[in-house]
């Protein structure tokens, strides 16, 4: 078998989706040179496209900080220079051939999948570490040597090998999301705590372009979100002199876009039998706090505040499955008092404001988990993805009462699922039962709710613009309210259908505390509920949902 195999700028190995919606497999030079041909990426699931994405942008990022559209050396120095630059290759719709090429060429030896020196994004010193199958590199299957999953995606010969393709692609999931089961090897070391990747750790948020091209312009923020300057000098971990390879090595964040998107935090070395990669052996790699990281543009953040020092801090907020992105609407755009603004999300509205995205332009962000066990995050258990879309124009400073609006309506939305949560535990004492020994049924009508007025809301946020006048908006207003309130009432009505003779009735319930004599019943339950929503989403002039709703 050859030493060194498997370029990785001519092979196909990056999964894309054309614009008919077929996929195809590309090699990384005719997917960044044809990108605007692309619909997106396509991988086995959507962490591994975000893993794929970050290389994608390091790679375009490190050429056009040096050199201009025409390939000659011009290196951004300067914010103005830096927004031309971005400008004018959005304005070509297509990534500019010559740079391009000329740049991988330079650096063609150190994109070899296999090679006995410097494999792409492996470490050969890594042969020292935890052992592991094909299953486990496969993210989609996830399997470690103790642990088998029973039902998963890939069955048979595909969780004992995979083609070079194949783990290009899950190398680098694994890279940015790879769990804490490894054991430490090399204990001369020293005793250093071992994280989940950096990806992992992050509330990840991207930007969603027309095509792959967009795509990956849109993710490439050319001025470093903290101050709004110039990123420093690329550094992306193929052009390294010397890859890092001692074990758990912490690091200071990167202070250049293609160092923090390419980012080792795995020392990992790729194992293969007759052209088919049959496992791996892994280390620890590079890690760095999560604390008040705010350079890292690829994620929402969360306040957390000292108890004693009263000093706020942030660190990334990670996303919920059963929870709709759209309900943090205020964290991803810095609506909330002391949230800061996702570098991606700050980037787009920065080019909103040079008019090089238009003004009315209605941008998608998407939002992509990876989690992991409870316990010591030794296994991932759990991988989605969610988007939401707005007019872009709702970041400006005209938007602003707009984002304190969509705000408002989001707590409305919340609190009407805590009334509807409250009503199934009074149903549930009315039944005789005890809704703080079992909390599924209260969580199952809460979710019920969301998910029912899930595409009604993201409806009604799409058409918001920071144009529309009081009339516009208040009508905008109404009509979500009318929505909602209908939706609460149904799943109310839902659920009281339900119940059975004796909730009709219902029981007096006894408080363990005060002695006080409490008396629940369905019928009780449900004025309480009705009345409360209907204090929610009064009746407002300029609709006739009271007559519509209690005739219905």
């Amino acid at each position: 078998m050859k030493d060194i195999e498997f370029n990785l700028i001519d092979e196909p190995w990056i999964r894309v989706a054309l614009i008919d919606g077929h996929v195809e497999e590309k090699s990384l030079m005719d997917v960044v040179l044809n990108a605007h041909l692309y619909k997106g990426l396509a991988g086995e699931m959507a962490a591994q496209d975000i893993a794929v994405l970050r290389v994608l942008v390091a790679l375009i990022h490190t050429v056009f900080t040096r050199v201009d559209e025409s390939g000659n050396p011009s290196q951004v120095t300067e914010e103005k220079l830096c927004i031309t630059r971005w400008k004018t290759l959005w304005e070509s719709g297509r990534l500019p051939e010559k740079p391009i090429r000329d740049y991988l060429e330079q650096w063609r030896e150190r994109f070899w999948l296999f090679h006995p020196e410097r494999p792409f994004y492996q470490v050969p010193r890594a042969t020292i570490g935890t052992k592991n199958t094909a299953g486990k590199l496969n993210g989609a299957v996830s399997e470690s040597n103790n642990k088998i999953r029973l039902f998963s995606q890939v069955s048979g010969i595909g969780k004992r090998m995979m083609t070079y393709a194949e783990s290009a692609r899950w190398l680098l999931f694994l890279n940015g999301f790879d769990d804490c089961a490894a054991k430490q090897a090399d204990k001369s070391d020293g005793s250093r705590s071992f994280t989940v990747g950096w990806l992992g750790k992050l509330g990840l948020i991207y930007a969603v372009g027309g095509n792959l091209f967009e795509t990956i312009m849109l993710n490439m923020p050319m001025l470093h979100d903290n101050d709004m300057i110039p990123w420093m000098d690329d550094v992306p971990t193929w052009e390294m002199e010397k890859v890092r390879d001692s074990e758990r090595e912490t690091i200071k964040m990167p202070d250049n876009l293609a160092g923090l998107y390419t980012l080792q935090s795995r020392r990992i070395i790729l194992e293969r039998t007759d052209g088919q990669v049959t496992g791996y052996s892994l280390l620890g790699g590079d890690a760095f706090e999560d604390v008040n990281a705010l350079g890292e543009p690829m994620t929402i953040w969360r306040t957390v505040r000292d108890k004693k020092t009263e000093v706020l801090s942030y660190k990334p907020l990670l996303h919920l499955r059963n929870r709709y992105i759209w309900r943090d609407f205020g964290a991803f755009t810095a609506a909330s008092s002391g949230s800061v603004k996702p570098g991606i999300v700050n980037w787009c509205d920065r080019l909103r404001e040079e008019r090089i995205l238009p003004w009315k332009r209605v941008q998608t962000f998407g939002v992509i988990c990876v989690r992991y066990d409870s316990s010591q995050s030794s296994s991932i258990t759990d991988s989605f993805a969610d988007d939401v879309t707005f007019h872009i124009d709702i970041l400006s400073e005209a938007g602003k009462s707009w984002r304190e609006e969509i705000i408002n309506q989001i707590g409305k939305i919340d609190k009407a699922a805590w009334l509807l949560g409250e009503f199934v535990s009074k149903l549930r004492r009315a039944d005789g039962l005890d809704p703080k020994k079992d909390n599924a049924p209260i969580e199952t009508a809460k979710q019920a709710f969301y998910y029912d007025i899930d595409q009604v809301f993201r409806e009604w946020l799409i058409n918001i613009d920071a144009d529309q006048d009081a009339e516009e908006r208040n009508v905008a207003i109404i009509e979500l309210e009318r929505e909602v309130r209908t939706a609460a009432l149904r799943n109310g009505r839902l659920l009281i259908e339900q119940v059975g003779p004796s909730s009709f009735i219902g029981r007096t319930v006894s408080d363990k505390k005060d002695k006080a004599k409490t008396h629940y019943s369905a019928p009780q339950a449900f004025m309480w509920f009705e009345k409360n929503i209907w204090e929610l989403y009064p009746f407002l002039k300029g609709g006739t949902a009271v007559e519509e709703e209690h005739s219905g």
